[in-house]
């Protein structure tokens, strides 16, 4: 399990929750590395993509140790019950979350207790870990080399 994930493990702890859900697309890619559309599910014992057929494929390339799971036209109840089912309490994004597809995971799920946190995703994120900062390092000197020789 990444560090990533771990941090985001304390942050279900903390919100007394069982499962995260992830909707912000900075944070479904920091988490997973999927960069297409969708959610991401978090849980102790399971990591979940939910996305659709044209992001399928992606979503199995982009990603190692997660499910990926495709919504079937007129299944896509079915499919959240599957893979919410169990959960029991559910924290989520809700700075991204909007209050319609909340409602209908609610409707779909009613045994769910969802948690509503705000920027757990942007916090972790915010702290670098020591690969980012090669990165970002690594970057700041292509940056400082082409300055030189645009200055020439």
């Amino acid at each position: 399990m990444s560090k990533r994930i771990q941090k985001l493990h304390e942050q279900i702890r903390q919100n007394e929750a069982n499962a995260f859900l992830l909707s912000n697309p900075n944070n479904m890619y920091y988490f997973s590395g999927f960069t297409g559309e969708g959610y991401v599910v978090i849980a102790e014992d399971r990591q979940v993509i939910i996305t659709d057929s044209r992001y399928e494929e992606q979503a199995e390339k982009e990603t190692d140790g997660f499910e990926v799971t495709s919504v079937q036209i007129g299944k896509h109840d079915e499919l959240i019950k599957r893979v919410f089912g169990g959960i029991g309490k559910m924290a989520f994004e809700a700075e991204d979350l909007n209050v319609a597809k909340l409602n209908q995971y609610k409707k779909i799920c009613p045994e769910i207790d969802f948690i509503p946190t705000e920027n757990v995703g942007k916090k972790i994120r915010i702290v670098k870990e020591d690969s980012e900062l090669e990165i970002m390092r690594e970057a700041a000197r292509i940056t400082d080399e082409a300055l030189e020789l645009g200055l020439k």
